[in-house]
């Protein structure tokens, strides 16, 4: 028995990666000449490519894009202020997207998964030598 639909029934198949944003210089002009059409004809945008790529952005920027909706005349405001600057200037925001792009691209993730995985299993290990858990193990059932 499959757990799988009929291949008849599926409309269609997408494979989905968590994106390795490096910006380059078509996206940081493209990011600069945003203000010049967002909110015009009635279109908003949205998404994480309007800041570093990152989750946090794009929520951000959909936050805006509903924010901008809301009716000047009332007194609705939003009791917290959206930050959608990008701020080119501190080198420690590339070093950290650098970062996390060579780690996502090269496949350390998976290395220092196993490394972190060996290091607590070694830990774990001391700690049932040094308080005595596990030191015998218990058979429970009928031996053939």
């Amino acid at each position: 028995m499959s757990v799988s639909p009929r291949p008849d029934t599926v409309a269609g198949r997408y494979h989905y990666a968590h994106p390795v944003h490096v910006l380059d210089i078509a996206a940081v002009r493209a990011q600069k000449m945003m203000p010049a059409i967002q909110r015009t004809r009635g279109l908003s945008y949205a998404g994480a490519y309007l800041k570093y790529g990152f989750h946090e952005d794009g929520f951000a920027s959909g936050l805006a894009a509903a924010a901008a909706l809301l009716p000047a005349k009332d007194a609705t405001h939003l009791p917290f202020k959206i930050d959608l600057e990008v701020d080119r200037r501190p080198a420690s925001a590339w070093a950290a997207v650098a970062f996390f792009a060579l780690v996502e691209g090269t496949g350390v993730r998976h290395l220092v998964g196993l490394v972190g995985t060996c290091l607590l299993n070694l830990v774990a290990l001391c700690l049932w030598r040094v308080f005595g858990w596990g030191g015998e193990l218990r058979m429970e059932g009928k031996a053939d």
